[in-house]
């Protein structure tokens, strides 16, 4: 699974992320971050894009440099 932050009132990155197959799943009020600004939490299942890894050869890590290189978050990416 990857998890990234993005500030609510940034509709760019938002519409980028969904467009990347995230989907948000939490909502914040500011109070948890430094910024005090409202921010999303998404979240994107990576077992396909794993799973296709694996069969070309490649392990968990080398399957998710892409995206997180396409995202342009390798900060607040975390995968679990």
């Amino acid at each position: 699974m990857l998890r990234l932050y993005t500030f609510a009132r940034n509709a760019g990155a938002r519409r980028f992320y969904e467009r990347h197959g995230f989907v948000a799943v939490a909502f914040g009020d500011g109070s948890g971050n430094q910024e005090g600004e409202p921010d999303v939490r998404y979240e994107r299942s990576t077992r396909g894009m794993i799973a296709g890894a694996r069969r070309a050869g490649a392990g968990d890590q080398g399957a998710l440099r892409p995206w997180v290189a396409k995202l342009g978050v390798a900060q607040a990416l975390r995968c679990a």
